[in-house]
């Protein structure tokens, strides 16, 4: 598998995609629906 590590500026994220609190709700409502492991970030 490709990784997908993604520096911005001191911040090492695991992957690119990261999700906006405002779109996401607060992430306890998404859990059901997505895998928090595999996001770079909430």
């Amino acid at each position: 598998m490709d990784r997908l590590n993604v520096q911005l500026n001191r911040l090492q994220l695991a992957n690119p995609i990261l999700v906006a609190s405002g779109t996401f709700g607060y992430a306890r409502e998404m859990q059901a629906f997505s895998r928090f492991d595999r996001l770079g970030g909430v």
